[in-house]
C-alpha cells in the first residue's frame, strides 16, 4: 500500500520569498491605509490554499479556510477600532514689545485676568497651581498648572472644569523675541464634548484670539 502524501510545511508567513504569501506587515509605511492591510491579511487564504488542498478536501480545507476567515476578521476590526484624533487650535500674534515684557503678563498664572477680556476675575490655590476663572456673563473655570519654563517663556496648563464644549484639554501659551519685537503662541489640543469638532474648535480658537491679540498691544 502506497503510503500518504506528507504535507509540505510553508517554507514562511511573512518572509519576502514566500510564494504568494503577505509582506512583512510591521514594514508597511504609515498611512498605507487600513483597507490595504487587510487585503495583504487575506492573502494568507491563497498562501495556505495550495498546501491544504494535499488533503481530503472535506475535511482539511474548510478548517483551514474557516480558521484564517475568522483571523483576518478580527485583525481587521481590531485595525479599524481606533480613537479619534484629538482636535488642535493654535494662535500667532506679533507684538512691538519685547519677549521679556509679555513674559511679565503672561507668566503670571493668575494675571490673565488683566488681559483676557472675556475673564472678570481670577483666584489662585495657596500652592499657586490652580487658578479658577470667573467669567464675564456667569459660568467658571478651573485651571492646572502643568508645567512652567521661565527661561522659555512658556506654561502648560488643563482644564479641570468648565462649561466649554471640551474634555482633555491641555494647552500651551508662550512667547518668544522675534525680531525687535516678539511673538505670541498659543496651542491646545482637546476632544470635542457635547459639540462638534468644528464648533469645539471655534469656540477655542476664539478664546485665544481674543486674549493673544490683547497681548499683542
Amino acid at each position: 500500500m502506497a503510503k500518504p502524501a506528507k504535507l509540505r510545511r510553508p517554507e514562511r508567513l511573512n518572509g519576502p520569498n514566500a510564494p504568494g504569501g503577505p509582506s512583512d506587515l510591521s514594514k508597511l509605511p504609515l498611512g498605507f491605509g487600513l483597507n490595504a492591510i487587510c487585503v495583504q491579511l487575506s492573502g494568507l487564504v491563497s498562501f495556505f490554499k495550495p498546501v491544504a488542498q494535499t488533503k481530503p478536501a472535506s475535511l482539511e480545507e474548510p478548517l483551514v479556510k474557516r480558521t484564517l476567515v475568522c483571523a483576518i476578521g478580527c485583525a481587521c476590526l481590531a485595525l479599524t477600532v481606533v480613537p479619534a484624533s484629538a482636535v488642535e487650535s493654535n494662535y500667532t500674534a506679533s507684538s512691538a514689545s519685547s519677549a521679556d515684557t509679555v513674559w511679565a503678563k503672561i507668566g503670571d498664572f493668575c494675571g490673565i485676568a488683566t488681559w483676557h477680556p472675556a475673564v472678570e476675575k481670577c483666584a489662585l490655590s495657596a500652592d499657586g497651581k490652580t487658578r479658577t476663572l470667573s467669567l464675564k456673563g456667569g459660568g467658571s473655570i478651573v485651571e492646572n498648572l502643568v508645567k512652567r519654563d521661565d527661561a522659555a517663556r512658556y506654561y502648560t496648563y488643563s482644564i479641570v472644569e468648565s462649561p466649554l464644549p471640551v474634555a482633555n484639554y491641555l494647552s500651551t501659551i508662550g512667547v518668544s523675541a522675534a525680531g525687535a519685537g516678539s511673538k505670541i503662541v498659543w496651542t491646545g489640543k482637546y476632544d470635542a464634548k457635547g459639540a462638534s469638532e468644528s464648533d469645539a474648535k471655534k469656540v477655542i480658537d476664539g478664546i485665544y484670539q481674543a486674549g493673544a491679540d490683547v497681548l499683542a498691544k
